[in-house]
């Protein structure tokens, strides 16, 4: 086997070997003929300097830099660490947002009424990266900002109201 790859790769290289090169117009020195676009006049029609005086106008404007990295923080997040109640209604879930949005302590809802075993430490999931968790809890996990809560979201599972504790 080894003498037959061995006479091809022979035959191979001979016959690349055996064709005369062809031949290859020289390469023009870019300086013997400028570019068009740069040799032409342009005829500005009345409507064109009016498009440019409001592409002007918008680059004038600053682009803030916090918020362009509040965006790549919140969509480069790979792992979240985050905390949840689950219970098994969504009214008892809308209640118990309404108790935290007025103050009540998450840990304590977390103890009381959470269905997950997580629960008994006040809801803490710990640090989970996408493809962990069910789709519907993964994509609210993710779209939250650091301690934010979320609206109920439903899944197999039952009704989750999920707090987001930190983002890496």
């Amino acid at each position: 086997m080894k003498k037959i790859l061995l006479i091809l790769t022979i035959l191979l290289v001979l016959t690349a070997c055996a064709k005369p090169v062809e031949k290859q117009e020289p390469v023009k020195n870019i300086t013997e003929e400028p570019a068009k676009n740069m040799t032409e006049e342009k005829n500005i029609t009345a409507e064109e300097p009016a498009k440019n005086e409001t592409v002007e106008k918008k680059q004038e404007e600053p682009v803030k830099n916090e918020t362009v990295k509040e965006q790549k923080v919140e969509t480069m997040a790979k792992k979240v660490h985050a905390k949840h109640i689950l219970v098994k209604t969504e009214e008892e879930a809308n209640a118990i947002l309404y108790d935290l949005n007025h103050g009540k302590d998450f840990d304590e809802i977390a103890k009381e009424k959470s269905m997950c075993p997580s629960g008994k430490k006040g809801g803490d999931l710990g640090w989970f990266g996408k493809g962990m968790m069910v789709k519907e809890f993964e994509t609210a996990a993710f779209s939250l900002k650091k301690d934010e809560l979320s609206k109920p979201v439903k899944t197999q599972f039952g009704w989750h109201i999920i707090k987001v504790i930190e983002k890496e």
